[in-house]
């Protein structure tokens, strides 16, 4: 019997517990000013956040392309330079 406590699913001593009558402490009320300005500087964070990370994707982008434009460019010259030695000949 000492061996299987698992399989014991009742037992003959009651243990009753009385449930205590606690007051609950009441939660202080938020007022609609507080929880406007918590939205407020939360938007505001997420929106400088936001900002900063689309700030910094627009100059990668502008670096890239402007790194193809060169790239371009010098081939564009390199072609030209060919043709104008076979148009030399």
């Amino acid at each position: 019997p000492f061996l299987h406590p698992a399989r014991r699913t009742f037992s003959e001593v009651s243990t009753d517990v009385k449930p205590q009558a606690q007051a609950k402490p009441a939660k202080p009320k938020s007022s609609l000013g507080s929880r406007l300005r918590s939205f407020m500087a939360g938007f505001t964070v997420a929106g400088t956040l936001s900002g900063y990370a689309l700030y910094y994707k627009v100059q990668w982008a502008n670096e890239e392309l402007a790194a193809m434009v060169r790239e371009t460019a010098a081939r564009q010259a390199q072609i030209e330079r060919r043709l104008s030695q076979l148009d030399g000949r």
